[in-house]
């Protein structure tokens, strides 16, 4: 996964969230470096600032973090997508998933989403993945979980 896009996913007006409890932290592997196509639903994570990932910094919910992972969709087409395609598969799979993590619609959430997804590169490698990540609003830090917070 080399891509990590910081968008905001439209959802006509408003974006979208993720979140993670607490308690599915506690069995993840966290304080270290994992490989962007082995990051794991609930995992709290430093989001990359650039837009080639190739590893990324998980940490404890309860710790200081950028972002959160809610939901991770596989595609199934058989080439890479789009640039345009991918756009509508990221917002189709962060969106309709949103509401069940979070708590609360991504019309009426207070946070925001990005997302990562396969380059050319990381396809041809096996790559399918699109991992939905939840993330603050402008330069907040997250302290705690967001699945199920109603945020």
């Amino acid at each position: 996964m080399s891509h990590a896009r910081r968008r905001s996913i439209a959802f006509g007006v408003c974006t979208l969230l993720m979140g993670v409890s607490l308690s599915a932290c506690s069995y993840l592997p966290f304080g270290n470096t994992t490989h962007s196509t082995d990051l794991k639903v609930g995992q709290c994570i430093q989001v990359p600032d650039s837009s080639q990932v190739g590893s990324v910094v998980t940490t404890e919910c309860t710790e200081e973090h950028t972002g959160e992972v809610y939901f991770i969709s596989t595609i199934t087409q058989d080439s890479l997508p789009s640039s345009s395609e991918m756009d509508e598969l990221i917002a189709a799979a962060c969106f309709d998933s949103f509401e069940d993590y979070v708590g609360t619609s991504p019309e009426e959430t207070t946070l925001d989403a990005t997302a990562m997804y396969p380059t050319s590169q990381t396809w041809s490698k096996g790559d399918r993945d699109i991992v939905c990540i939840a993330v603050p609003t402008g330069d907040e830090k997250l302290t705690e979980s967001v699945r199920n917070s109603g945020k």
